[in-house]
């Protein structure tokens, strides 16, 4: 009896010690890649250019154990991009673009990775990040975002009322802002910069009340990307 009991015991120690094992293995045994980035929006104005930009913190963590299309997880901290167009914009006077894009609601983790390495496509491994990794240090420059993986670009009517909300066309900013408005580029650059704060909470007052910014608006259908724009879209932390 005596025996069998220390042999239950040995067995227990064992199952205990390889969970253990497993759970450090999957928290710190597989492959976790940390980098900063910085997107600048450049506005052309009947005043000459304007310019606004964000610096993101970005962490790629590969899963031990893999399904398809589930190989890695993101955490992304950031807030929007939020450009000034100066006192003779009046109403609307602020651009924002949102950190939500073409086909993703991670625009800054995962279709910027792909363009900061220089790739096409969204296709994540090792190799993209040994990409990205190169272009860090002094000599690594700001690269076009292409048109189809811009942030969403956003404005108010009235600062104060968040319903007051509308998507502004990248292709067409005078639409939204009057003649001499364009978008000049949109640019994202590897960066020892630290994470940018507080510039979308001073300009936002929703934020620094901790109240929802937009609205959710039933009256747009599913798949609108204006339908539903939590506050992790403009800040996340």
């Amino acid at each position: 009896m005596m025996l069998l009991l220390k042999l239950l015991g040995w067995i227990v120690g064992l199952v205990v010690a390889a969970v253990v094992v497993l759970l450090l293995y999957l928290r710190f045994g597989t492959p976790v890649y940390d980098w900063h980035q910085e997107m600048t929006v450049v506005i052309d104005t009947p005043d000459g250019p304007v310019s606004g930009s964000s610096v993101s913190a970005v962490r790629w963590k590969e899963h031990a154990i893999k399904a398809q299309g589930m190989g890695w997880s993101l955490k992304v901290t950031s807030e929007a991009v939020v450009v000034d167009l100066g006192p003779s914009a009046s109403r609307p006077r602020y651009l924002f673009a949102l950190l939500k894009g073409a086909g993703t609601t991670e625009y800054m983790g995962s279709v910027a990775a792909a363009s900061l390495s220089g790739r096409k496509g969204r296709v994540i491994d090792e190799a993209l990040f040994a990409q990205i990794k190169n272009r860090q240090g002094a000599a690594a420059k700001p690269i076009a975002v292409p048109r189809i993986q811009y942030p969403l670009l956003v404005t108010f009517d009235d600062i104060e009322d968040p319903a007051s909300v509308k998507q502004v066309n990248p292709d067409n900013l005078a639409a939204s802002f009057g003649p001499g408005y364009a978008l000049s580029s949109i640019t994202l650059a590897i960066t020892d910069e630290t994470v940018t704060q507080g510039r979308v909470e001073a300009v936002l007052p929703c934020l620094k009340e901790d109240e929802v910014c937009i609205p959710l608006n039933k009256t747009l259908p599913y798949g609108n990307p204006m339908r539903f724009l939590p506050n992790h879209v403009i800040r996340s932390k």
